[in-house]
């Protein structure tokens, strides 16, 4: 009898914190417009964006609720760890735009690239394609870069950068505009805090770790996923 009242009261503690958590949840319309939503989200630092078509192939941009801008194609905002800035690319029927939270930028081009902030979020770097090739805006700089097949990384500061790259059976690591030794598979990690990059390689059936081209691990059959703290 004393079991079944000690499990009845712990059912009723249970039924009470659910009962005073949905109190405090309270919906709250965020926007209303009768535009059909394209996409939507929210980012890790809290800001929310939204994709509306008001019509047939336009497509206009929400970020925190503000009409930010409308276009013929778009890529969805990429925001920096802060949460202060953010950055998205739009074209319409004559320019390339990158649009961030302080200011547009048009360009010529022929395909979207990619948008990447560095770890202090006092970086942008962007790319787009001319053609097949590819060009790295960062810190004032316009780069060639050849066969990305990965994200952008770049250092905490924004000092360096670094990508993957795929070319025929083989891919590397790009650092910085420098390409290291070719592997049969490539994993790029990310930056550690003395700004050297960290990725693992396999040749063969042989997976090891690296730091820029020094060799930091043992030798596995298998690295599948990894992670700087």
């Amino acid at each position: 009898m004393r079991i079944q009242l000690l499990l009845f009261a712990i059912f009723l503690f249970f039924v009470s914190v659910a009962q005073s958590n949905a109190e405090r949840i309270q919906d709250e319309v965020l926007m209303t417009s009768t535009e059909q939503i394209y996409s939507y989200g929210i980012d890790s630092t809290g800001h929310w964006w939204t994709i509306t078509m008001p019509f047939h192939g336009n497509y206009r941009v929400y970020i925190d609720g503000e009409n930010v801008g409308t276009f013929l194609e778009i890529l969805d905002p990429v925001f920096s760890h802060d949460g202060n800035s953010w950055a998205f690319f739009g074209k319409d029927h004559t320019n390339w735009y990158l649009n961030t939270s302080a200011g547009m930028l048009d360009f010529q081009a022929t395909k979207f690239g990619t948008i990447a902030f560095s770890g202090d979020s006092r970086t942008l770097a962007y790319s787009y394609f001319e053609g097949s090739q590819e060009y790295l805006h960062i810190k004032d700089k316009k780069i060639n870069i050849l066969d990305r097949d990965s994200r952008l990384f770049l250092d905490y500061e924004g000092r360096n950068f670094a990508f993957a790259f795929k070319r025929g059976s083989y891919a590397g690591i790009n650092i910085n505009g420098e390409e290291l030794d070719l592997f049969d598979q490539v994993l790029p990690i990310g930056f550690w805090k003395d700004g050297k990059f960290i990725y693992a390689g396999r040749q063969g059936d042989v997976w090891e770790v690296y730091k820029d081209d020094e060799e930091i691990s043992e030798s596995y059959g298998n690295i599948t996923e990894g992670a700087i703290n």
